[in-house]
């Protein structure tokens, strides 16, 4: 099993500056590797996976570290090999047809990287202009870009004449998944070449494509306008002119090119080619080091989130970075000089158990080691009231993390239902009649039945009920009966995926049920049951190609959208006679609009300025619940007034019991996502962080 130390990997934009705070973490692989691996000519590698901003896979991405190219498998997955270094660290570059460019420095001290995760950003709707005269382009998220005409092939210099798609967007540094998504770690080098730290004020992305979609770029004495609005929050910091940046994919750098001028609230400045451009300006910073201990055992408070923040800042995710402590509880990164800092710890379920007022340093900075007393209760064992609360999930394994293993969690106790032996997946769990019914993926579409006192596999008992081939899954469970359940998932016919129902259990008529007549993809990712009647809820797409959000009751199709955009129909509640299903639409390429429907009748749930997910409804009386994701943080909303799930990215499933708020999903501990539910609003994580986990599905039982 190797180990590696992650060094300067992570920078944020804080309110008037960057401060940088990167974990040295022993992190073991958690993202597994990809079908198609490259080899380079250097003696490193590099493993993991490539997402967009709705943390879906991207398949078919290019991956190339120093002279190592790969491509990403159907999970988004990838592996280089041979990868040259160059002082421990290495620009992996992705490029996929309809994202930008994605760019991310990875630090390692034995040039070895096992769970990269790289962003892409979706490119917006394009604008069209002739090279001859130019045009203004609108981009989207805001700002602009003047073309005043004169462009040439970026690959060899030569004239174009004729039209031009130009795919623009604004990267707003306040937004929460602004360093995600922007490239590089906002690293720099300044106007003399010195090292810096950039404090950026707003990014903006512009790719020129000829009608085939060869990359253009301004001939050589041309010049384009580019304005880039600066955030309400940010604007009375904000300098009357301030450098301009341009991205060196190839260095991972950014570099200064040129000054904006501040003209009311815009930045405006001159370029004259085409990449990511910046507006900001360089900080001076020193390393700090800081290690804690519980000072009840004097254990190292190991994988602990930490958070600096600078003392002035405006609250909110532009104020503030963070990292985790490593298995010796030392954290170490670069912070801003001469600034006074907040420092905070957190324990186990989310709590803050330390805040001291830090700084201001002049110099590099090792602290003292800081003893901390762990008051945050340890609810993953022992005692969790009068109920017993069921997760269901996959973790991957330590065949270096390379293999799903699907398993659900008793009160915080793991067991597994797959041997890991291939890649398995929970996807959602019911509790009745003393058994645990699992709906499981892996060799096909499986519905898994164990005692819910000892249900390990050795105990449990798997229903196949995939197609002929193994390319089928099961994606929903419910329990209609005394010794029957229900189950939803798809199978594919070898042209596209068929939404299916199956039944089983010893009344007459059960069996499978084709939703969909297998001519266009589909997939049903939800069920209920009530008295006899059987509902679906999950998609179809329609002649367009564009999905469908609908719901199946007794396999009788009701749409819930009009298929003008592309809408995802995720979870089916139904309580007092009325349907509750829940799901997204986009409103862009790059966001969506969470959402739920009663009797078909839309309500939404966000305003569609960020990619937004539902993916689960509960329906207690007359109050309404929701999970999902705002701007890639886990929330729930009861009857549509959110609530922010701490240290959460998603949230995939949530249940009630009495008054208790119940949420299964996952949030990040740097770069490996950590398997945990909420309890009214509480984290209680069920992974460790070692390898990467996902929660899918949550089951309450009153004892």
């Amino acid at each position: 099993m190797k180990k590696f130390y992650l060094k300067n990997i992570a920078f944020i934009v804080i309110s008037i500056i960057i401060i940088l705070f990167s974990c040295k973490k022993d992190i073991q692989s958690g993202s597994g590797d990809g079908n198609g691996s490259g080899t380079g000519t250097g003696n490193g590698s590099v493993q993991g996976v490539i997402t967009d901003l709705n943390n879906s896979s991207v398949s078919n991405a290019t991956v190339t570290g120093g002279t190592a190219t790969a491509t990403t498998d159907a999970n988004g997955k990838f592996t280089l090999t041979k990868v040259q270094f160059n002082a421990d660290t290495v620009v992996v570059n992705v490029t996929k047809d309809g994202f930008f460019q994605g760019t991310k420095n990875f630090g390692s001290t034995t040039n070895t990287v096992n769970n990269a995760v790289i962003q892409l950003i979706p490119k917006p709707a394009s604008a069209t202009i002739a090279a001859s005269s130019g045009g203004n382009v609108s981009i989207s998220g805001g700002g602009s870009a003047v073309f005043i005409g004169g462009f040439v092939n970026a690959s060899n210099g030569n004239n174009y004449t004729g039209n031009i798609s130009v795919s623009a967007i604004y990267l707003n540094p306040t937004d929460q998944n602004f360093n995600t998504a922007a490239p590089g770690n906002l690293k720099s080098a300044g106007a003399f070449n010195q090292p810096g730290v950039l404090q950026s004020f707003g990014v903006v992305a512009v790719e020129l494509n000829d009608a085939s979609g060869n990359k253009l770029q301004l001939e050589s004495g041309k010049t384009a306008t580019i304005t880039f609005p600066i955030s309400s929050a940010l604007l009375g910091k904000a300098p009357v002119s301030i450098p301009l940046w341009y991205f060196d994919n190839t260095k991972g750098l950014w570099k200064q090119e040129g000054i904006a001028a501040k003209q009311g609230s815009n930045y405006v400045g001159i370029v004259n080619h085409f990449s990511f451009w910046s507006v900001g300006d360089i900080a001076g910073s020193i390393n700090l080091t800081v290690s804690f201990k519980d000072s009840v055992n004097g254990t190292p408070f190991a994988n602990k989130l930490v958070t600096i923040i600078r003392l002035d800042s405006t609250s909110g995710v532009a104020g503030v970075t963070n990292g985790h402590t490593d298995n010796t509880g030392t954290v170490s990164g670069v912070v801003p000089v001469n600034e006074p800092l907040v420092m905070r710890v957190y324990g186990d379920c989310g709590a803050m158990v330390y805040s001291k007022n830090i700084g201001p340093f002049s110099k590099d900075t090792v602290l003292a080691i800081i003893k901390i007393n762990n008051t945050c209760p340890d609810t993953t064992q022992g005692d969790v009231g009068d109920v017993d609360i069921y997760v269901a999930g996959y973790e991957y394994n330590g065949s270096n993390g390379t293999v799903a293993v699907a398993k659900y969690w008793k009160n915080g106790q793991a067991r597994p239902i797959t041997r890991g032996y291939t890649n398995s997946y929970a996807n959602s769990i019911a509790v009745a009649n003393g058994y645990v019914y699992i709906a499981e993926t892996s060799l096909g579409a499986a519905v898994w039945k164990g005692n819910k006192d000892n249900g390990y596999v050795e105990n449990g008992e798997t229903g196949f009920f995939g197609g002929s081939s193994q390319q089928s899954g099961a994606n929903s469970v419910a329990v209609d009966g005394s010794d029957s359940y229900v189950a939803a998932g798809y199978d594919y016919n070898g042209t596209v995926s068929i939404a299916k129902s199956w039944s089983w259990g010893p009344e007459p008529g059960r069996g499978f049920l084709s939703l969909t007549d297998g001519t266009q993809n589909a997939m049903a990712n939800s069920i209920a049951v009530v008295g006899r009647e059987i509902y679906v809820a999950g998609y179809e797409h329609n002649g367009s190609g564009v999905s469908v959000a609908k719901y199946w009751k007794n396999g009788q199709a009701i749409a819930l959208s009009d298929g003008t955009k592309t809408t995802y129909a995720k979870s089916i509640a139904v309580a007092g006679g009325d349907v509750y299903v829940a799901g997204y639409d986009s409103s862009s390429s790059n966001s969506n609009v969470a959402k739920y429907w009663k009797n078909g009748v839309a309500i939404p749930l966000t305003d569609g300025a960020h990619p937004s997910t539902a993916n689960s409804i509960a329906v207690v009386g007359s109050d309404v619940y929701v999970a999902g994701s705002d701007n890639n943080v886990a929330k729930y909303w009861k009857n549509g007034q959110a609530i922010t799930l701490p240290g959460g990215t998603s949230a995939s499933s949530v249940a009630i019991e009495g008054s208790d708020v119940y949420v299964a999903g996952y949030g990040y501990n740097g770069s490996v996502s950590v398997a945990k539910y909420w309890k009214n609003g509480v984290a209680i994580p069920l992974t460790d962080g070692t390898y990467s986990a996902n929660a899918t599905s949550i089951f309450v039982v009153k004892r």
